[in-house]
């Protein structure tokens, strides 16, 4: 059996599938903090680390998967949720490149059992699926993605993965290094991380507002421009705003076509899993 048969499978039941956790373990360590380090660190950085900086990043990333190996799960917590591959793309507008990103998107396995019945089958069974998953949300926009940063890693870990598709290894690790870069959003030290989850929970049930002014409008394209004149000001070049404009319009039809790929993946995913 070779090691991505598991995906290739016809039928794999949902409680078949393994937990992030497990896949954490399984994980060669040095590729899974090279990816985490190389695709999602590198963001941050305005430039390369220097190899110093780098073996502290690799020896404090090292201490966090361990952490994360053997965390106890809870599982009850996270069996109704399911992480699944997404690709996305981001247009940089400095450089004008097109960034394909894939990372890991939560969602309910309710709402895969909605995509894999639909509503008429889903009520002759007398099974109500939207009133208990995504109640108010069109069908046609289902799955609906979760944030999954104030989980607890206990919570995170404990979540199935689906990790079927036309993916290559290191794809696999994207997707597995996109879940823990997410998982700590608030540090890498595991206490610190619960300490933090628990202010920003705590803001967010006091409905603590976001500072800055929400009301205030960025001015128009036309009165910018008009301005431009007046001041004497050079105008944007439209040979390369026409340019960039594409680019972003090029970008929306991939995001569009990924999230349609998204969807036929999860109608695909929760057929194999029996769920209809």
């Amino acid at each position: 059996m070779s090691p991505a048969s598991f995906w290739d499978r016809s039928y794999v039941a949902p409680k078949q599938l393994p937990a992030l956790q497990e896949l954490i373990r399984c994980c060669d360590e040095t590729l899974l903090m090279r990816v985490i380090l190389d695709d999602h660190a590198a963001r941050m950085e305005d430039e390369p680390p220097t190899p110093q900086r780098r073996r502290a990043m690799e020896k404090r990333l090292a201490s966090t998967l361990r952490s994360m190996r053997v965390l106890p799960m809870k599982k009850k917590t996270g069996r109704d949720f399911l992480l699944m591959p997404e690709e996305s793309f981001v247009l940089h507008a400095g450089s004008l490149d097109i960034e394909r990103r894939l990372g890991a998107s939560l969602v309910l396995f309710d709402d895969l059992r909605l995509l894999a019945c639909s509503n008429e089958e889903a009520a002759a069974r007398g099974e109500d699926f939207t009133r208990r998953s995504s109640p108010n949300v069109p069908y046609e926009e289902l799955p609906i993605r979760r944030s999954y940063t104030l989980f607890p890693w206990e919570q995170t870990l404990a979540c199935k993965t689906w990790l079927g598709g036309p993916w290559c290894r290191r794809e696999r690790y994207l997707v597995i290094a996109s879940a823990v870069w997410e998982m700590t959003f608030f540090g890498f030290e595991y206490e610190r991380v619960v300490a933090r989850q628990a202010e920003a929970s705590g803001k967010v049930l006091l409905g603590v507002a976001s500072s800055g002014n929400d009301s205030a409008q960025p001015p128009s394209p036309d009165s910018t421009a008009g301005r431009a004149r007046s001041f004497d000001l050079k105008e944007p070049d439209r040979f390369e705003t026409d340019f960039r404009d594409s680019l972003a319009a090029r970008t929306a039809r991939l995001n569009g076509i990924a999230r349609a790929e998204f969807r036929d993946r999860c109608i695909d995913a929760s057929r194999r899993m029996g769920m209809c």
